[in-house]
């Protein structure tokens, strides 16, 4: 008798969730990857146009929690490998992780229907969404969508490898880590998460930014990470490698930010040494890149982006046009002791981080304090760690007015390591206002004098001063500034 309907299972349960979401056709006995709007329609047998259409159906299905997707008006002919590609399409969707399982329903030649099920109901995943969205908006704070793309992959991959950290909670009796560690909202919401749900997080990230994220993987190295595109180029990031395996509060490497394929196999310092993963990125604009040299935050403050030179050992203000950098505080004076008998480490270890009026970088005593306004660092918090021998400071956060400082003996720290974390906690100063260029916390005929001195080159200005007292964006104070201000110091504007 005639078979008119089978169902395959696809996912059977929540327990192969953890399978990498980007589709590899090798599993199935092909030796290439279906990625990219035009393959992966002319895989499936149906137009560009269509492929939008099935994409926004399938995903706009699970936002809304169905149970059933028909997707039979689109003709897309019965194999495992249209339901693998299929089944990715869910599954690289980041907000899709309550998706528990996915099976299809076929006639004889054709894929009828998706069948889904859930680990939550509908009301749970929208106040979990909800978490999700306003982690995020923490996250992207600040990043402006006009500025360039790079500036925002590289501010968005800083701000979630400080932000997560690589889950150590992997259960032996069930080979798997905990179900959030798979998933977007693991790595937003929870801070903790494992490759996948890194690729996920920095997907729905850059999307929110405007730059188009897709999962890149490979069986051969049980790993996955993500393929951007940067003016039109694609280009590899990789935010799990990284991150330190044993988090360093503030620490953040850029060996795998923005680099062509020749250059994440090569990568410092795992190699990505694998041949089964996506080798579409060819652009090398970015392999090698000064960023490179940083192991530590870039930091966005008043509209000037700053950092870490740990290879040079300066703080430095980076100006993204010009491709320029300036050191603004030296720390060649910085090192870690290593031992006994003067004895110091080779390298910097000093991070970087802010609060929206200051900049805070750490030194092997503890945290100093940068204001750009006046151009001035002062001790912070100088945690006591005179009971251990040769402890330095080797990472630190900075947080709603809680700074947490990481101090060892070593660099090359484990979860066995001796260790203490200190902390302390101050009050923030409100954040800078666009017109106060004298950092006063008010806008006032001082600041508009001051403008005026700067308009007319009586005051070179500090790249500080003029990201708060060029009102209208056209990278210099004019008069025209200086009026501005002057008006919302006589009360005759509400602001800036």
């Amino acid at each position: 008798m005639k078979k008119l309907k089978a169902f395959i299972a696809i996912i059977i349960c929540a327990a192969l969730l953890p399978t990498l979401p980007a589709l590899r056709s090798g599993a199935y006995g092909g030796d290439y990857y279906i990625n990219g709007r035009a393959e992966r329609a002319a895989a499936l047998g149906v137009t560009e146009e269509q492929f939008d259409e099935l994409v926004g159906l399938l995903r706009g299905s699970v936002a809304l929690c169905k149970d059933k997707i028909d997707i039979s008006s689109y003709n897309i002919a019965k194999s495992n490998a249209n339901a693998l590609l299929l089944r990715d399409i869910i599954m690289e969707s980041p907000e899709a992780f309550h998706v528990a399982g996915l099976r299809y329903s076929s006639n004889s030649v054709r894929i009828i229907n998706f069948i889904v099920s859930y680990n939550i109901d509908a009301d749970g995943y929208r106040e979990k969404l909800a978490e999700c969205e306003a982690a995020a908006e923490r996250l992207i704070s600040g990043i402006d969508p006009s500025m360039p793309d790079a500036l925002k992959v590289l501010l968005v991959h800083d701000r979630l490898v400080t932000h997560c950290y690589y889950s150590n909670d992997y259960s032996e009796a069930t080979g798997r880590y905990e179900p959030d560690d798979y998933t977007a909202y693991g790595a937003l919401v929870r801070g903790k998460a494992i490759c996948q749900g890194y690729c996920l997080a920095l997907t729905y990230l850059l999307n929110r930014v405007g730059i188009e994220s897709y999962a890149c993987n490979s069986v051969e190295l049980v790993h996955a990470w993500n393929i951007v595109f940067v003016d039109g180029e694609k280009y590899h990031v990789d935010p799990t490698w990284d991150d330190p395996l044993f988090d360093v509060p503030g620490k953040a490497g850029h060996w795998n930010l923005l680099v062509s394929s020749d250059g994440i196999y090569n990568s410092y310092p795992r190699n990505h040494d694998a041949f089964d993963y996506d080798v579409s990125p060819v652009s090398t604009r970015f392999d090698g890149f000064f960023w490179e040299n940083s192991q530590a935050q870039f930091c966005l403050l008043n509209g000037c982006v700053y950092y870490i030179d740990n290879a040079a050992r300066t703080l430095c203000l980076y100006d993204f046009e010009s491709d320029s950098s300036e050191t603004v505080v030296d720390l060649s004076n910085a090192y870690w002791p290593a031992g006994p008998n003067y004895s110091y480490y080779v390298d910097c270890f000093s991070r970087l981080g802010c609060d929206g009026q200051y900049l805070y970088y750490s030194t092997s005593e503890g945290v100093y304090r940068y204001d750009p306004l006046r151009e001035v660092s002062e001790p912070f918090f100088l945690p006591d760690m005179s009971e251990h021998s040769y402890f330095g400071v080797y990472g630190f956060t900075v947080e709603d007015g809680v700074i947490t400082c990481l101090a060892s003996s070593t660099p090359a720290m484990d979860y066995d390591t001796p260790k203490e974390y200190y902390t302390f906690t101050y009050e923030v100063a409100p954040a800078q206002l666009k017109g106060d260029i004298d950092g006063d916390g008010e806008i006032t005929v001082g600041d508009a004098l001051k403008a005026l001195r700067v308009a007319a080159k009586l005051l070179q200005p500090t790249s500080a001063l003029l990201a708060l007292g060029d009102t209208d964006g056209d990278g210099e104070i004019t008069v025209g500034d200086a009026l501005k201000i002057l008006r919302v110091a006589a009360k005759l504007a509400p602001s800036l």
